[in-house]
């Protein structure tokens, strides 16, 4: 289902020594492609950027860096995701930050790094490809500019309390015999799944997990809407 993409988060599992911190200007843009793997030459044509920083130093957890102006996905192209950050003249070596991927059977990632000029937006690099694709949770705007009528009835698909200590109350009015849930960590995770029959409203029990912020998909004959839960 097509909608607006509000932000990007990447969880970091750990910081290395001797990484440079701080990245300058660093910006992140997405276009819409119809390929599902990438060759080792970079695609700099009709990117749309929808974020950037003067300077942003990653931390130990989730970064979600929210858009200054929100993406509308088709609903059903792969998404493109270039990011990518000034020289640090300060340094001439470093080490990335450690962050969950998935294995893949095709190219799914290709980087860069020089320690001379910046890359961005350059096509003619030494490229390095990889078969990994990093785990990423895109979040989803409330408003958006499509007027399907599918969509409209999915806002009456509401989460509360949010935050909260364990329990969260799904609320469904919309005219469906059932509601799927799925419970999704910020390593892209499905931890728990659940199955709403002939209900509006029903609990969602997570007394039992670790405390932080979660992803919680709402899949109807609708339509598909996701939530950012904390969990305190």
């Amino acid at each position: 289902m097509q909608g607006n993409i509000s932000s990007v988060a990447f969880f970091i599992n750990s910081i290395p020594s001797g990484y440079i911190g701080a990245l300058p200007s660093l910006k992140i843009s997405l276009k819409c492609v119809s390929q599902t793997s990438l060759t080792n030459v970079f695609d700099n044509v009709g990117l749309t950027q929808v974020y950037s920083t003067t300077s942003y130093t990653p931390i130990v957890g989730t970064n979600t860096h929210n858009f200054s102006n929100p993406y509308l996905w088709d609903g059903v192209s792969s998404l493109l995701v270039d990011i990518c950050y000034d020289l640090n003249t300060n340094v001439l070596y470093t080490n990335n930050p450690i962050m969950p991927s998935t294995l893949t059977s095709v190219t799914k990632c290709i980087y860069a790094l020089s320690d001379i000029t910046s890359l961005c937006g350059t096509d003619t690099v030494q490229s390095t490809i990889n078969n990994k694709r990093p785990n990423i949770v895109f979040g989803n705007c409330a408003n958006t500019t499509s007027t399907d009528s599918k969509e409209k009835r999915l806002s009456n698909v509401d989460i509360f309390p949010n935050p909260s200590s364990g329990l969260f109350t799904v609320s469904n009015t919309i005219d469906t015999d059932k509601l799927q849930i799925e419970i999704i960590n910020t390593l892209g995770q499905t931890v728990k799944t659940e199955t709403i029959k002939n209900s509006n409203q029903a609990t969602i029990d997570m007394s039992t997990m670790s405390k932080g912020v979660y992803y919680l998909k709402a899949n109807t004959n609708e339509g598909t809407k996701l939530f950012k839960l904390i969990l305190e």
